[in-house]
């Protein structure tokens, strides 16, 4: 695990709530950040507690990326960019 991926788990949710997690299980989900965000929650926090709705266990995988899926892509001025969190 990268210094990076353990500086974002241990964020508070609020310092990136413009951020989406990119959840991947039976299916691939954006989950935009600032609909988790409550007081005193990490990144870290939440990721531990995902669920899937369909089988059950912990997600596959978990990303948090610049923009969901509409956004994905990016721009020149505005680049996207993912970084992966938890790869199971």
């Amino acid at each position: 695990m990268s210094d990076l991926t353990i500086l974002i788990l241990a964020a508070p949710l609020s310092a990136l709530a413009d951020h989406w997690l990119g959840v991947q299980c039976c299916a691939y989900v954006f989950i935009p950040i600032r609909t988790l965000v409550q007081d005193g929650h990490t990144v870290g926090a939440v990721v531990i507690r995902l669920r899937c709705r369909r089988c059950g266990p912990g997600p596959k995988s978990v990303v948090m990326q610049q923009h969901g899926a509409a956004g994905a892509s990016g721009t020149a001025s505005d680049p996207a960019w993912v970084m992966s969190l938890v790869r199971r």
